[in-house]
Formats: structure tokens, sequence, C-alpha cells
């Protein structure tokens, strides 16, 4: 292998006539001559001083013209001749230099990468490995024999062992068979062969994959490689793919050889597989050698499972049975070949198109791409050290950085950060190929580049504009060792540094955070931050901070500990110096003032929020401090907490003795609550900052952690001082509401109520930034709140009542009709809207929360149920008593549309009652009104005005009803009751609230007085039955029997036996009476052609005994049925003069007659009843009121007059009871004798 050296071969100086006769040779010599002429005679030779360069000129010019002539070609010098074949390594040996330096070895093998750079070389101007050759001799300082010489000695130092390093990175646009994309199970097969028809000669070395670095090749006589375990889509190559390959990759014993496979993993399911494996494949022949990549499938066996994949099974036969290429097989996306001679010296990166190797007819498609990353490097064999390493490297890269830095410093009109590190094309790029030949990894590149840089930053004592250059570095680094730690599994693969590069590493990072140390106190205040302060910082310790960040340093070493004790020191001096000054401003006062405490209290409270904003976490400034070891906010918070505890301590007592002394003026009072109010509230957000800042248990070391126990006593203040501002600000937004008009079109109340509302919130707001953690003070916090709001609400529906009334919102003209005007609606509505807000307290004030602590706290569930219960109460009696204002508004505003209610009332109940339409007059006003109260009453009030509505006229119309008619009147008073019922039903009440008491009452009374009189007359006998109240008097009983007997043509006869009387009262004046009993058929209406029939009179007896039966024949047996139809047994007093007197009755309904059967017509076998004699009164409603009024009716009067026989003529009984047994003791012994 060969490169061109341009400029050292086009050279052509004359050489003296003597340089040939020292040789022995004539000008007109031949080629051959010359050659065999100067290998006999060199030796001897070279030694002259000056004649040994322009010896080489003459021997290079010659030596390329014998070459020209022989092939032809305008190559230039090929340094591998003959003459270095026929020269002995011994007679080289012997040659002597003018000079020897240090890195001679390192300069060989710079010299050597250089003249056979591994790859194709860079053919861009003045980074030709000629040129590079000359920049190298400048920069080690070579003088230019010896660096031809060493040129000379290097050339035969071909290398002859090779190997193709191989990364295969991603692929995208793969598709499977059955063309989608998701399909895809992608590996990739590398090999390495000649190219197709270019069998190689006999090898020496086989090409075989490094089991050290890709332990992934497989061999088809191994358990990996074989049928059974090879996965299905692996090509298969041809007998003529494998002739050319090495001997011992040959399977004894077969018939074919297979060359060695490097085997990727699977990539399951995407059509963009990314693999990032590494592999290391051995060069034959540079010139021939091809590198084959194939992208397979890894697709199911098709006889395993066909039916989960048919259509790709099908697909796949599809086309087998189509192709002519024995070198492909089921699953094989394509392949990509690389020429191993196209491979860049520097290495190649790049994208390449994945050819289809299907046959086609004209050029190949590409089926999809592949990233490789490819270069080439020298091969050691088997026990062979390492020709260099980064120690190597590492010097190299210091001498050209040294060059590089004298070179600037001799030339001032350079750039000022190429003094520092910025070395030029030519220096990168003979590292980067020395680097690339000798395998030495990106990693240990980007260290070394670290390392010199730290080493000239140390040398220069810390040049701040060096560290620009050092941060570039520092990031590669960072990017190489992270990329190096992601996916490694193996321990030995994330540290691929060697303990000498981490020793060098170490010491000098060391050396160079010390020297940074040093300079600490050269740095601007750290405290209070800025970010100036922090941009100075990063610029001046960014370096440290990237140093420290790395992975590189021993567990036993602290590099940080120096700096960070020193930046400790610094920002501790910074921080209490800050707080001094302005700890001893608060108690400066510019004008004279007698309460000093009101001045410094604002003094504080703008001290502690400048302190909290200080200890406000930057991100950017803790991560920054966090990385040189200080924990920068937590030093803070502790150094200023300190003082502003004892700070705000002394201040609050000041402002507690103010409060004291001025507790009697308002003004002060509230002006120093919200001075001290204000200073809880900042002291709170700066201990709420600061425990974000230190940990759980450094909170416990905190002064401020108590600082609500520093407030206690200024809680009461507070909540005065909420009281009376609610106060102020709701007769402030009444007195600016007077007009009464609404926020927007889309509410239905007006300012005030928000204004109200707003008031409340804020006191709920503060409250809760107080947030009192004393479960008895956080009970008696919120219970005080909760009574402020309640207040605040009675006391403005309160106000909006007086307002009402003072300026007359609704008319005063009786004589006037009245509507309801929208401002009435607002002002309801302002005070529905402030009651409905009590509702959200318990959840605004977080009361469960409270309550809980409380139980917690006195471990007992009892008391926190009480203090639930308070607080309930309060609610539950603010509502009661705004409710009740705002149904007197509401009542008030019924009361006046009554007036109006009771002129169109009259229309119906009055004046036409015949006429169905004379309800609707009614019916409008109410109509017109009840949509005003639906478009501006809120939706929870406008149910209960229609409710309050519907009872005025329910009241009315109760008021109205003339008494006395005719049932056709009172029915048509129930078709306009309906018909009410109807309308309202209709605006929105239901059944429930329809059917109230007073339209029940209603009800009932027209029901009854549209009945007819014989129906009254029943329903009063059917109330004398049904009353089994015992009278509150005794009037004695009476004893009977009762049944009816079956007669023909339906009817029957009822039969009634009086049996005796006992103790029944004395009517005489001698304490007797002389009884007797009228039994009659009730009422006489309905049995006009029975008439009544009475017992003999018995004398002096108060214990009668009659055994008297009556019968009333004829009697229809649907009367049996008849609610009301009753036997009626009178006891009467006879007298001779007068009327006789009433003693009592005896009401027997026909429903609870018995029938006596046709063998049984005596009464002997029926029970005896015995029921107590009862005196009627006069009924103030019912049928006997309604009857009493029926003047029209001749019937109805005539039973009144019967009735009122009974009711008026009541005597006082003049005997006394007995003591004795009484009726039953003397009823037995009767029947006893």
């Amino acid at each position: 292998m060969s490169m061109p050296f341009g400029k050292m071969s086009r050279r052509s100086n004359s050489l003296p006539s003597i340089a040939f006769n020292r040789v022995g040779l004539q000008p007109s010599s031949s080629d051959e001559e010359i050659l065999f002429s100067v290998s006999s005679k060199l030796k001897n030779t070279i030694r002259t001083g000056n004649f040994r360069s322009t010896f080489r000129q003459k021997v290079r010019h010659l030596t390329n013209k014998w070459k020209r002539s022989r092939s032809g070609s305008d190559v230039c010098l090929d340094y591998d001749f003959k003459l270095y074949q026929q020269t002995s390594q011994s007679d080289w040996g012997n040659f002597s230099r003018s000079t020897s330096f240090e890195y001679e070895n390192l300069y060989r093998g710079l010299v050597r990468s250089l003249l056979h750079p591994l790859g194709a070389p860079d053919t861009t101007s003045e980074l030709r490995p000629g040129d590079l050759l000359d920049y190298l001799r400048k920069v080690f300082d070579v003088e230019r024999a010896d660096h031809e010489l060493y040129i000379m000695e290097e050339m035969p130092n071909r290398p002859v062992r090779l190997q193709a390093n191989v990364t295969v990175l991603e692929a995208n646009g793969l598709r499977g068979v059955d063309f989608s994309e998701d399909t895809c199970n992608s590996y990739c097969l590398i090999m390495n062969q000649p190219a197709r028809g270019k069998n190689s000669s006999a090898s020496t070395s086989p090409r075989m994959l490094s089991p050290q670095v890709s332990p992934k090749f497989i061999h088809r006589n191994s358990p990996r490689g074989s049928a059974s375990s090879t996965p299905t889509g692996s090509p298969v190559f041809s007998s003529n793919e494998m002739a050319g390959l090495s001997p011992q990759l040959v399977r004894k014993g077969a018939n074919f050889s297979e060359p060695a496979i490097a085997r990727t993993r699977t990539v399951k399911n995407s059509s963009h597989p990314k693999w990032n494996e590494s592999f290391v494949l051995e060069i034959e022949d540079f010139h021939t050698d091809e590198l084959h990549i194939h992208v397979c499938d890894e697709e199911g066996s098709l006889d395993t499972k066909p039916e989960k994949k048919p259509l790709k099974a099908f697909l796949s036969v599809l086309r087998h049975s189509s192709e002519q290429d024995t070198t492909i097989s089921d699953g094989c996306f394509g392949k990509i070949v690389v020429p191993v001679r196209d491979i860049l010296a520097l290495g190649t990166d790049e994208w390449y198109d994945i050819m289809s190797i299907a046959p086609s007819k004209g050029k190949p498609r590409a089926v999809g791409k592949c990233h490789l990353r490819l270069s080439i490097s020298y091969r050691l064999a088997p026990g062979e050290g390492c020709h260099y390493s980064s120690e190597d490297y590492l010097q190299a890269y210091r001498q050209f950085l040294k060059h590089t830095y004298a070179t600037s410093r001799k030339n001032p009109s350079r750039h000022v950060g190429d003094q520092y590190g910025c070395m030029s094309l030519k220096d990168h790029r003979i590292l980067k190929m020395f680097a690339e030949a000798h395998c030495i990894s990106k990693l240990s590149q980007a260290i070394v580049n670290v390392i010199c840089l730290l080493e000239l930053q140390c040398e220069d004592e810390l040049d701040d504009r060096g560290d620009f250059t050092l941060l570039y570095a520092l990031e590669d680094l960072h990017i190489t060792w992270a990329a190096m730690q992601i996916g490694q599994q193996n321990v030995i693969d994330r540290m691929p540094l060697t303990d000498i590069e981490l020793s060098n590493y170490r010491r000098v990072a060391a050396r160079y955070i010390q020297l940074k140390s040093s300079k600490v106190d050269e740095l601007p205040p750290l405290f209070p931050p800025s970010m100036e302060t922090l941009h100075v910082l990063k610029a001046r310790l960014c370096v440290v901070v990237q140093l420290l960040s790395l992975d590189l340093w021993e567990a036993s070493c602290d590099p940080k500990a120096d700096i960070s004790d020193r930046l400790t020191k610094k920002l501790q001096a910074g921080i209490e110096d800050w707080i001094q000054e302005r700890v001893a401003e608060v108690h400066e006062t510019k004008t004279k003032v007698r309460d000093k405490v009101t001045v410094e209290i604002e003094n504080l409270i703008e001290l502690v929020n400048v302190t909290a904003s200080h200890c406000t976490i930057l991100p950017v400034l803790r991560l920054f401090f966090n990385s040189l070891g200080i924990n920068y906010y937590r030093l803070v918070s502790f150094t200023l907490e300190k003082m502003i505890s004892a700070e705000s301590m002394k201040i609050t007592e000041k402002m507690n003795q103010y409060k004291k002394r001025y507790h009697n003026f308002s003004v002060n009072i509230m002006m120093a609550s919200r001075q001290s109010l204000r200073l809880y509230f900042s002291v709170r957000t700066l201990h709420g900052v600061i425990r974000e800042n230190v940990s759980r248990r450094d909170s416990f070391r905190l002064g401020l952690s108590h600082y609500q126990d520093w407030f206690e006593e200024s809680m009461n203040y507070w909540l005065q001082t909420f009281r009376t501002e609610c106060v102020q600000r709701m007769e402030k937004a009444l007195e600016i509401d007077k007009d009464v008009v609404v926020v927007t079109s889309l509410v239905k109340y007006s300012h005030s109520s928000v204004d109200v509302l707003s008031c409340f919130a804020q006191v709920i707001g503060e409250w809760r930034k107080i947030d009192i953690r004393d479960p008895d003070s956080a009970l008696m916090g919120v219970i005080n709140v909760t009574d402020i709001i309640c207040d605040g609400a009675r006391l403005y529906a309160q106000k909006i009542q007086s307002i009402l009334e003072r300026n007359c919102y609704y008319d005063n003209n009786r004589n006037a009709e009245f509507d309801i005007n929208d401002r009435l609606c607002i002002t309801v509505n302002n005070i529905e809207h402030v009651r409905l807000y009590l509702s959200e307290l318990s959840e605004l004030l977080a009361w469960d929360t409270v309550i809980m602590m409380i139980s917690t706290s006195h471990n007992d569930d009892a008391v926190g149920k009480q203090a639930h219960d308070t607080l309930q109460r309060l609610i539950d009696t603010a509502n009661e008593e705004i409710l009740s204002k705002c149904a007197g508004l509401l009542q008030q505003i019924c009361d006046k549309m009554k007036v109006v209610i009771d002129r169109f009332t009259e229309l119906f109940t009055k004046k036409s009652p015949e006429k169905t339409s004379s309800v609707d007059p009614l019916l409008g006003y109410i109509a017109t009104n009840l949509q005003t109260l639906e478009d501006q009453l809120m939706p929870k009030m406008f149910p209960y005005m229609i409710e309050q509505l519907w009872s005025v006229v329910i009241s009315t119309l109760c008021a109205q009803l003339k008494p006395g008619n005719h049932p056709e009147y009172y029915l048509q008073m129930k078709s306009h009751l309906r018909c009410l019922m109807s309308f309202f039903g209709r605006s929105g009440l239901d059944d429930r609230q329809l059917a109230n008491l007073d339209c029940e009452a209603l009800r009932d009374m027209l029901d009854i007085n549209a009945k007819h009189t014989d129906k009254l007359m029943l329903a009063y006998f059917e109330n004398l039955a049904s009353d089994v109240v015992t009278p509150t008097e005794s009037y004695g009983h009476l004893a009977y029997k009762a049944s009816y007997l079956e007669e023909t043509r339906g009817n029957i006869t009822t039969i009634v036996t009086v049996l005796r009387g006992s103790e029944l009262p004395g009517q005489d004046t001698s304490g007797y009476s002389d009884p007797y009993v009228e039994v009659s058929l009730q009422p006489q209406s309905l049995f006009g052609f029975s008439r009544s029939q009475k017992t003999h009179i018995i004398k002096q007896n108060l214990n009668p005994v009659f055994n008297v039966t009556f019968q009333f024949p004829n009697i229809p047996r649907e009367a049996l049925k008849q609610s009301g139809s009753c036997i009626l047994l009178s006891v009467f007093d006879h007298d001779h003069i007068g009327r006789d007197d009433f003693a009592g009755e005896v009401v027997i309904p026909l429903t609870f007659l018995k029938k006596v059967g046709m063998a049984e017509r005596s009464m002997d076998r029926m029970p005896a009843i015995i029921m107590p004699l009862k005196r009627p009164k006069k009924p103030n409603n019912g049928p006997y009121k309604i009857l009493s009024l029926r003047e029209w009716d001749k019937v109805a009067k005539k039973f009144i007059v019967e009735r009122n026989r009974f009711i008026h003529r009541q005597p006082v009984r003049t005997d006394k009871p007995p003591d004795g047994g009484g009726f039953f003791s003397s009823f037995f012994s009767t029947f006893t004798n």
C-alpha cells in the first residue's frame, strides 16, 4: 500500500559530479547501476554531513525516474523501492543522526501513521500526508535530515495486520414482507469477503472476528449456528462467495466453506431498529476486501406458525419461487457492500442505502437506509502488545498543544483563544489519524484533551481566557462519557479508562481545583444573590463544576472539600454582614414619631419580605452551589432565620403593648391590627420558604416554628377588625347601590350584594391565610369568623328592609293598582343571594378539618360534635332570621297585591258568580305580576313568592264567599277554584303546595255548602253518632236492644226495646224526675211516614225500668246503608206545667242494627246495649251551621227548630250522683232478683 508524498517528491536539485564519483558512478549510468551502487556504498557515503541531504534528493529523483520507466505512470515517489529491500537492517542501524530527542519512538509512530494511512487519504490541499509530515517536523522541532531519515526508516514498516471496526447504529424505512412497518424483526449479519470474481491468494492470516470485542460471530458447525438454532431468515451464501475465504474458516469434512459472520441482536416490531453494536473483522487484502452487511427479518417458520402470519408466509413463498439468485433466502431485506479501500483514514460515519438483492431488470432499488460507522486500525497478533497507547497519545497531544501555545505567543495578532488550546486543523488531523490507527478510544482522546488543557492552565496560573476552550473540551468529555454509560451492562465496559489515564486526570484536576480554591477571596460577594454575581461565579468556577461532576474520582477522595469550605466561610460572612446592616436599619426612623413601633414594624415587614425573596429557591443558583458541595439555601435560611426570629418577637411584643394602650380608639386598633397581620403573613411566608430549604429534622431547630405563639394575643384584635371593616364596607356598598341596578344582564342581583359577599370572601381568605395550627385557637377563630359573617348577613337584610320602608319601593296608594316592579325583586334577590352564601361556610372554613383537630386534641368525639353543633346553630339561626325578614318583605308585597285581588275576586263571588269568565281579570292581573317575578326573582325565591300569593288568593276567596246561598252557587265557586288551582299549578306550584291547609278548608267548606239539605241533616246525625268521646258530666245511662226484621218488597221493620234507665238526672226540685223515652227515626224528612213513639212515664224514679218494644215497619232497606240515618232515643222529664225537660239522648245508627231471624222474632235473645246519655251542643260550623243559615229552606228551618228544643232546654240536674256501685250494681241486682 503506497501513498503519494507530493511536496518532497517534486524537488529537483542538481547533483554535482563529485557525488557520483564518491559512489563510483558516472552520470550516464543506468538506473539499475545506480540502485545497486547506492545499496553497496550508502553506508559509507551517508556519513558525510552536508552531502547527505543532496544525495538523498538525487536518489529520490533517480528512483522516481526508474519507477516511471517501468510502470508508465506519473506517480510520485514511493519509498518502498528495491534499495530498502537490498539494504539490511543492520546496515541502517549503523547510520547516525545529527540529533536525538525524547519522543523518538512517538515521532516514529506519528510518521508511520502519515506514511501509511489506514484508509483512503485526504486529498484536501495542505492536508495531504506530505504536508502533514512537514508540519509534524515543525511541531517536534526535528531537523530536516533526521526527519527524512525517519521517513526512509519507516517506509518499509507497512501495516500487514489490519482490522475493520464496524459499528451498526440503526436503520430506517424497513418494511416486512406483508408491507407493514410494525412487523419487522430486524437484525444484521456482517462479514468481510473479497469482491465477486476475485479469489484472493493463499492468505497468511485468516479473517477472524475478535473474540474480545465481537463475541457474536456465527459458525454453522457451532450449536448457535446450527439449523435448529439459526433464526429463520438468515442469509445462505453460495459456494462461489465462499471460494476466497480463509482456510481456517472452512469446515473440515464438508463440501463447502463459510466465512465468519457477526450478528446483531434482533429488534422486534420496528421499522426503525436501533442496534448500536460494534464488531471487529480482519482485513486480508486492503484493495480487494469488501464489507457485506445483510439486513434481515427474523420470520417465523412456515410450517410451525402458519395460522398467525398467513399473508407473510404466502408472500415469502411467492418471493422464493421467483428468485434466481441463490445467495438470498427467506427474510433478507437487502445488503450493503462497502469496499475496504473506500473507508477513510479518519473513519467513515454515513447512512448507506440498503440495496435489494432480489433480481430486477434495471438498477437495484434501495429498500431502506442503514447508519454505519467504519474505521481501520492495526490488528495485533495473539500475545503481541499494543504498539502505541493513550499515554503516547497524551504525549503527542501535549507536544502539539505546546507548539500551538508557543506559536500563538509569538504572533500577537492571533486570536486570544488560540493561545489556550485552539489547535489547527493539521494538529487535529494528525492526532486523529494516529488515534484511529492504534484504536485509541474517543473517551481516551477526550480525557487527554482535558488533561493537557488543565496542565496548560495550571502552568499559566489560571488565566481565565483559557477556560473557554477548556469548557468545550469538558463538554465533549461529558458527552462521550455519558454515551459510554448508556446501555452498558458490564462494569468493565462502563469504565473503559486505564488507571494511568484516571491518575493523570485526578492529579491535574485536583491541582486545578486547588488553584481555583486559593483565589476564592477574589470572587464578588456571594450574598445577596443576583444574576450578575451568578454570571461571574459561573465564569470563574464553571470548569471546577464540570470537573467535579465527572464520576472519575476515587471514593476516598473529596476534591471539593477545600473549595467548598472556603466558599462556605465567605458566604457565611456575607450573610451575617448583610442581615446585621438591615436589622440596624429597622430601628432607624427618618422622622420623629411618638410611637416608633408603628414605623419599626413597617421596616420589619419589608425586611422579612426581602429575606423571603432571598430564601426562595432559584434552581440555577441551587444547582450551581450543590455542584460545589454547598447547600446554599440551607446555610442562608439558618443564618437569616435566627436574626429575623429574634427581631420579630421584639416588635410583636411592642405592638401588643401599643394595642393595650389604645384599646379605646378603634382607628388605632384597626391600624395596628392591620400592621401586625401583615407582619404575620410575611413571617408565615418566610417560614414556609425556609421549611422548603431545610430537612424535616432541621425544621425543629427553626425559631420561626413558634411564630403563631407570638401573635396569639393579636388574633382577637384581628377578628375585631374584620367585623368592623365588614360593617363599614357593607354600609358603603348600600350607599353606592341606591338605584338597585343589576350587575349584568346574566344575574338578578345588584352590586351591593356582590360587594358584601366580596367582603365575606376577603375575611375568609385572610383567616385561611392565618392558618392557626393550635386546635383550640383554630376552633375559636372559626366560630368567630362564622359569627361575623352571619351577623353581616343579618345586618344586610335588616338594612335592605329599612331602605325599602324609608324609600317606598312599593306603592302606598291603596286605591291604585299595585304592580310588582324590578327594584323590589332585585332587593329580595340581594337578601337571598347573601343568605345562600351561609350554606357554603362549612366548606370554605373547613369545619371538618377543625372538628377533627379538636377531637384528636381532646381525644373525645363528643367535643368535636359539640363544636359542630355550635357552628351549625349559628348558621341556622341566621338563616331563620333572614328568611323571616324575606317572608315579611314578601308578605308586604302580597298584602299590597291583596287589595287588587279583593277587587277582582268580588267579580265572581258577588257580582257575577254565574259567569265562568268572571275569574279572568284576576288571572290576568296575577299572570302579569308572576311574569315579572319569574323574570326578576332568583329561581329559589320565585316558588316561595308564588306560594305566598296563592295563600293570599285563597284567604281572599274564603273571606268573600257569601254564606247560606243555594248549593248551585257553591258549585260555581268550586269551578272557579279549580280554574285558579290549574293556573297556579301551571305557574310552578305542585299538588302539595296547592293543597295547603287554607285551600283544603276552602274546598271542604264549598263541598259541604254545595250539599242538599237532606245530605246536611244526615251529616249532622252522622257526626252525633260518631262522637264517642265520654261526656265531661254524667247524665245517666240507657239500656236498649235494637235490630231489624226483613219484610217483603225490600223493606225492613226496625225493632227497638227500651229496657231501663240508670242514674238519670233529677229534674224536679225534689231531686227526682218523671222520665219517659221518645223513640224516633232521624232525619224525619227521610222517614216522614214514621211517627215518633213514647214509653210510659215512671214517676219519681231515676232508675226507671221500661221494657217496652217499638216497631217501625216499611223502612226501605237502603236506609241500613245510609250514613247518618239513625234511631234517636230522647229521654225527657214529664212536667205537668210547661214543656217537658230534656234529660239526654242516645243516637243508634241504622248501620249498627243486626238482623233478627224468622225463627227468632223475639228480642229476648238479642244482647242489651248500654249507652250514656249525651246532651248536644250548638255547633259553630258544619252542617248545623249551614242549615241554620238557609233561611230559604223550610225543611232546614224545621230541622233547626226541632234540634233547638234539645239544645236550648237542658236544665241542670237537681240530684247528686250516688256513691255506691251505681248503675251496674243495681242493674245486676235487678236481674238477680
